[in-house]
């Protein structure tokens, strides 16, 4: 696809996951066993046969680059195109947590000037999906759109999660063409007398946009250099404020797509890999989602070890028993540890006899032998990087 190059945005901080972003960004924040949440962007990416990607990164950004490498797993190491890794911001410098600073933009603009494609998309990485941009292309191009827009359906019901997720309404009308671009609650201010309008599920005129865009490549570069001096502008921000002098459209994506934004939404999201009608939209044979190769042999049972209903890594050794859980690699259960309900990362050690059940323990983390660690679905127990409990 040469007319289109890839843009991911991992400059921006996300708090809310508290713990498993002391020390890495949201990009690198691990998920589902064996992959990490730029993955999945990165392998939608390079899946739609976009042969040039650039990664702004935060200034923290060892553990991508230490994933990322020359981009080998995503046939990114290229003597033409591949992949680009680019500074970004400091983020203690700025007063807004901008997922699209137009300073990000502006500190790599030799990036977009060198680009020959046309068409700029544009993603945040705190994600989950596995996307072809073919059809998002085509119709930004039939449509002779400036800007498109990632979106999908709105549900009355959901109000509470777009508040928490920062997610925006985006408003059509009747040519579909974009006109608003709201925030939930401002969106339910507006419409407050009109009762009808939130008894309805479904709003046939109403989308989510998922922080996924296509944009005219001469386009963002004018909006780089035009808002030089606004220190704090958000290209998203710029569009709205332009929106109706700019032909905006909006893409409605069917597929599943999530967005990471707290932890109790990340454990949701880990957990729902056990389903397997997510899994086989997700991870399918004709658009592998790719990550880091690491050389591990399978995961090993001893004459005890069980795994119940679970997603287990490489290199994981089984004495225990393992229910409804998600291991990543080189995780040791030891004879006697019961794992319920929990997400344990790569290089943890769960001795004899522990017992956990809804915990997130990051990597390289110890429990000793007989700790019972029991969380619940609402109040989950969270330990950070090489705990030893």
């Amino acid at each position: 696809m040469s007319r289109l190059t890839g843009l991911i945005s991992c400059n921006y901080r996300l708090n809310e996951l508290q713990n498993l972003v002391v020390s890495r960004p949201v990009a690198s924040v691990p998920f589902g066993g064996r992959y990490r949440l730029l993955d999945f962007t990165m392998s939608s990416m390079v899946n739609s046969g976009i042969r040039s990607v650039g990664v702004i990164t935060p200034p923290n950004n060892r553990s991508i680059l230490d994933h990322l490498g020359a981009g080998k797993e995503w046939a990114l190491d290229r003597k033409s195109g591949g992949l680009f890794i680019m500074p970004g911001a400091h983020r203690a410098l700025l007063p807004r947590n901008n997922k699209f600073s137009l300073k990000d933009i502006r500190m790599n603009i030799e990036f977009l000037e060198n680009e020959t494609a046309d068409v700029i998309v544009v993603s945040a990485c705190n994600y989950v999906y596995n996307m072809d941009f073919s059809d998002m292309l085509k119709q930004h191009m039939e449509q002779g759109s400036d800007v498109t827009l990632l979106c999908k359906a709105y549900r009355t019901q959901a109000l509470n999660q777009l508040q928490q997720a920062k997610q925006n309404l985006v408003v059509v009308d009747e040519e579909k063409r974009v006109w608003g671009m709201l925030a939930p609650e401002a969106m339910k201010d507006e419409h407050m007398e009109q009762q009808s309008f939130f008894e309805s599920d479904f709003r046939e005129d109403l989308r989510i946009f998922c922080d996924i865009f296509l944009i005219s490549r001469r386009l963002l570069l004018h909006m780089a250099r035009a808002y030089e001096d606004a220190e704090y502008a958000d290209i998203m921000d710029v569009i709205g404020e332009n929106i109706r002098q700019l032909k905006v459209g909006c893409y409605m994506y069917d597929g599943y797509i999530e967005p990471v934004y707290s932890l109790d939404n990340y454990f949701d999201l880990n957990m729902a890999l056990l389903d397997t009608r997510i899994t086989g939209e997700l991870f399918t044979a004709d658009r592998p989602v790719k990550t880091k190769i690491k050389d591990n042999p399978p995961a090993r049972f001893s004459g005890e070890g069980r795994a119940i209903r679970s997603l287990l890594s490489s290199g994981c050794q089984i004495h225990g028993r393992v229910e409804n859980s998600i291991l990543s690699r080189e995780v040791k259960v030891e004879p006697g540890a019961v794992i319920r309900n929990s997400i344990i990362m790569q290089k943890c050690i769960i001795g004899s006899y522990a017992v956990l059940d809804h915990v997130i323990l990051d990597k390289m983390g110890n429990i000793n032998s007989g700790t019972v660690l029991n969380g619940q679905r609402d109040a989950l127990i969270v330990q950070g990087k090489a705990a030893v409990i």
